[in-house]
């Protein structure tokens, strides 16, 4: 059955999911006029009937929605986590589903790359996912051993191996200049790939005392920025990662507790808006920022090597 949904729902989900506008009303459903609200609207009880077919009971219905059906099976959960747009199509990166979906924007139709062979067999296979260039996407390892590729020249997908072992190593992917750098969540080293080479390298946490679990989920890098910042999870910092003056990458940290920002599972998700990155909050009750001012003050001198 069609879903209902309030007239505030942004246009861009409206254009997604298929969208009448009902603005009329209609007492066409079986049970139409009984007292009770069948429509799937919200404050409805039953989904029985159709959108804007039970008028009497649930009101009038602005907008209407039908979900773009994905044709698998819904009993996976945690199917996909983190998607890229590439040319007309936005490609989901698999978590427990054993393919890399594919939502066509121009045909609003789904369909999927299927993983058999690619050597990627686990559950929470990635967790983000960046756009690459004009026609690739990559996707941050969680579980899986591999960083995962996908070319929408042809949809064809690849991986590259880290050579890390452990589970729910990155969660969060940004691009800084022409590399990729995933967010440590448990692995205590910050990722970084290099497309172009296909060369992937990592940058020590441990170093300046970051070794905890769950440490930080998301990145985002400010367009024509210096460095990638990390949505602090249950870091009491948000983690930076950027080039030192001596050329080598770095990695350090900018307090959370002189915000007040102390608790547990603080934000999930970052997003960059000219030089400011923004956290979605988790279980924290404002909205995390930063901005490359603050982290450019911060950014340590590079060790001297010994002679």
């Amino acid at each position: 059955m069609g879903q209902c949904r309030a007239p505030l729902l942004p246009l861009l989900l409206l254009g997604l999911l298929g969208v009448s506008h009902a603005n009329s009303c209609s007492n066409t459903c079986g049970t139409a006029s009984d007292g009770v609200c069948n429509d799937g609207g919200p404050g409805s009880t039953t989904s029985t009937c159709d959108c804007a077919t039970d008028c009497d009971d649930c009101g009038v219905r602005e907008v209407c929605l039908s979900p773009i059906s994905t044709a698998f099976s819904s009993v996976v959960l945690a199917k996909y986590s983190g998607a890229a747009k590439i040319g007309s199509n936005v490609y989901f990166a698999p978590s427990n589903q054993d393919n890399v979906g594919i939502l066509s924007l121009a045909t609003s139709t789904f369909s999927s790359i299927d993983l058999q062979g690619s050597g990627v067999t686990t559950n929470k296979k990635f967790d983000g996912a960046v756009k690459v260039g004009s026609s690739h996407a990559v996707f941050a390892p969680h579980d899986s051993p591999a960083i995962g590729i996908v070319d929408g020249t042809n949809s064809a997908f690849a991986t590259v191996p880290t050579g890390l072992g452990g589970s729910r190593k990155f969660r969060g992917a940004a691009l800084l200049g022409t590399r990729v750098v995933f967010a440590p969540y448990h692995a205590d080293v910050v990722g970084v790939f290099t497309p172009t080479t296909s060369a992937f390298s990592t940058v020590s946490t441990a170093d300046v005392g970051v070794t905890a679990n769950f440490k930080y989920g998301g990145a985002a890098a400010p367009a024509g920025g210096s460095a990638v910042y990390f949505a602090p999870f249950r870091q009491d910092n948000v983690g930076v990662f950027g080039v030192l003056a001596d050329g080598s990458d770095g990695f350090w940290t900018i307090s959370t507790l002189a915000a007040g920002v102390s608790m547990n599972d603080k934000y999930v998700g970052a997003a960059a808006v000219g030089d400011k990155v923004y956290f979605a909050p988790w279980d924290e009750y404002r909205v995390g920022a930063t901005a490359e001012a603050a982290a450019a003050t911060r950014r340590p001198t590079p060790r001297r090597r010994p002679r």
